[in-house]
């Protein structure tokens, strides 16, 4: 038979491409039900050997198409999605690395327009992470569980999209930048893969919002403050200035419950892969952030220790209080940002001028490690790219 009329397969991803692009349900069943001579059989679709694969689908088009136009435009199509297929050295890079393969995936997980806004995690803004990506339309498995079915999932997010073969280069590439721009950065989150029982803790953790906790030790400074002033003293910290000294606690904070929802690790290895990818792509921008982990876990096993010897729990507790959010540690830290009565005439000139200044993002170390000088964020040029 003419080449033109010869759909041709030749490795896995071919096969897999081939199967994914065609509803090929009827023409299988047909090919199931025929009475005429077969030299292979539907099984052969779906084995191992491509070979036989090609031979068995070449077969089964032939018995469902009558007219040769039908199977010569089935084998245009697969013609000329195989020209935009990334050559496999493209993938090469992550596959050598567990980091590297979780953050190209958490990377394409997210890649629409839709999220052009994720380069300002730094910037203290809330918003919501679109997860009706391109990637849930081309991927089945929406939680891969380990580094082989991640793998799996980029190529055929690769294999799978209509972009060109130009634009699909670019996105690698920078995808693979970045990848280098942020790599060191992981070995920061101290946590060792051995340490399964810290790793357990520090997922529960970073999954849970500490604003209100923070907001909290301030509010109990603010208390102690008040407690430790004259009761017939009027001239007390105005709610203006407690807001002040909240937003100042908050200031550099990071936290997306949306970006976090779309890892599910189910052990600790996944677990432990997981956290070094989202410290990585978020909690870098928040300079505190490792100072609060730290102080966490140190104030959590401390407390397990003191269960099993609960002489002196009491002292403990007091001491452990308030040392796992290091945004505001003690009492004093706010009271430094509350004026005196001399002061308080100053609030309202105060007031205009945060009103007029904008916060600033602080710089992530390794990332903006060149001081005030502004650095791009070259994912963000991907997103022009994306057709959706």
């Amino acid at each position: 038979m003419s080449d033109k009329y010869w759909i041709d397969i030749k490795t896995k991803r071919d096969l897999k491409l081939f199967l994914w692009k065609e509803d090929i349900d009827l023409i299988i069943e047909k090919y199931r039900l025929s009475k005429g001579i077969r030299k292979y059989n539907p099984n052969h679709i779906y084995g191992e050997d491509c070979n036989l694969a090609a031979l068995a689908i070449n077969e089964a088009f032939r018995i469902f198409y009558d007219n040769p136009d039908f199977l010569f435009a089935c084998a245009y199509r697969l013609k000329k999605a195989k020209e935009a297929l990334l050559p496999s050295k493209e993938f090469s890079w992550f596959k050598r690395s567990n980091d590297a393969c979780y953050f190209a995936w958490a990377y394409i997980r997210v890649l629409s327009k839709k999220n052009r806004f994720l380069e300002n995690f730094g910037k203290n803004e809330s918003f919501t992470v679109y997860t009706g990506t391109p990637y849930r339309r081309f991927i089945k498995i929406e939680y891969p569980v380990d580094h082989r079915e991640r793998i799996e999932c980029i190529e055929n997010f690769f294999d799978r999209s209509s972009m060109g073969l130009s634009s699909k280069l670019s996105i690698m590439f920078n995808i693979r930048d970045e990848w280098n721009r942020r790599s060191q950065l992981a070995d920061m989150l101290p946590l060792k893969k051995s340490e399964k029982e810290k790793i357990n803790w520090a997922w529960d953790y970073i999954c849970k919002d500490k604003a209100n906790v923070i907001i909290g030790s301030i509010k109990r400074a603010q208390e102690k403050i008040a407690k430790e002033t004259n009761t017939h003293q009027t001239d007390m910290p105005s709610e203006y200035i407690f807001n002040e000294a909240c937003k100042a606690g908050l200031q550099g904070y990071v936290h997306n419950p949306h970006f976090i929802s779309l890892f599910r690790p189910s052990t600790t290895t996944e677990k432990y892969l997981a956290l070094r990818c989202i410290y990585i792509c978020m909690y870098c921008y928040d300079n505190k952030f490792l100072s609060r982990f730290k102080k966490a876990w140190e104030s959590s096993a401390y407390r397990k220790t003191k269960k099993k010897n609960p002489t002196g729990r009491k002292k403990s507790i007091i001491e452990s209080e308030g040392q796992e959010y290091s945004n505001v540690t003690d009492a004093e830290s706010v009271s430094a940002a509350i004026p005196s009565k001399a002061e308080k005439h100053q609030e309202k000139s105060l007031a205009q001028t945060i009103k007029e200044k904008p916060i600033e993002r602080t710089p992530s170390p390794g990332i903006d490690a060149g001081g005030d000088k502004e650095v791009k964020d070259y994912s963000a040029d991907n997103w022009h790219i994306f057709p959706y």
